[in-house]
């Protein structure tokens, strides 16, 4: 799986399409699930981001 994320990668960037950001991707997955609800919902989901803790993958999760 790891080796198609990087072919759509690659062939994203080589159209010109510019990689999505954290903030990107929780968009577009909103609208592909109905959209925001509400006004507050990236401010809850951004709350709740803040509380994961930012810790290095483990080897086997890593993509690379």
């Amino acid at each position: 799986m790891g080796e198609r994320l990087r072919q759509i990668r690659t062939k994203i960037v080589a159209n010109g399409k510019p990689l999505l950001d954290e903030e990107g991707i929780a968009k577009e997955l909103a609208s592909r699930r109905g959209g925001l609800q509400s006004c507050g919902s990236w401010d809850k989901f951004q709350q709740v981001l803040n509380k994961v803790p930012d810790l290095e993958p483990e080897d086997y999760d890593k993509l690379a």
